[in-house]
């Protein structure tokens, strides 16, 4: 699935049809948030996200970090503390 057009802090609903576990088949509804910048999924950017992402400055993605890689370069650098920083206080509506 692809998302495209979706705006920031927002909490979105997906549907799943026909989901199957090889002997039952069902349909699920699973809330999903968008929100850059938030590394720690708490729903809302603060000093610990800012924290993480500065942690990590100057790596290369591992999966480990790769939430760190907010411009998805292959590398945590400024520009990605930077994103953090500019979303300080961004919440999910």
């Amino acid at each position: 699935m692809s998302l495209h057009n979706v705006n920031n802090a927002q909490l979105l609903s997906i549907n799943l049809s026909g989901v199957s576990d090889g002997v039952n088949t069902a349909n699920f509804v699973v809330p999903m948030g968008v929100l850059l910048g938030d590394l720690n999924g708490g729903g809302f950017v603060d000093s610990a996200d800012v924290g993480l992402v500065q942690r990590q400055n100057g790596k290369s993605v591992t999966l480990a970090n790769f939430r760190m890689d907010l411009n998805a370069s292959g590398f945590i650098d400024s520009a990605d503390v930077g994103l953090v920083q500019r979303q300080n206080g961004q919440r999910i509506h």
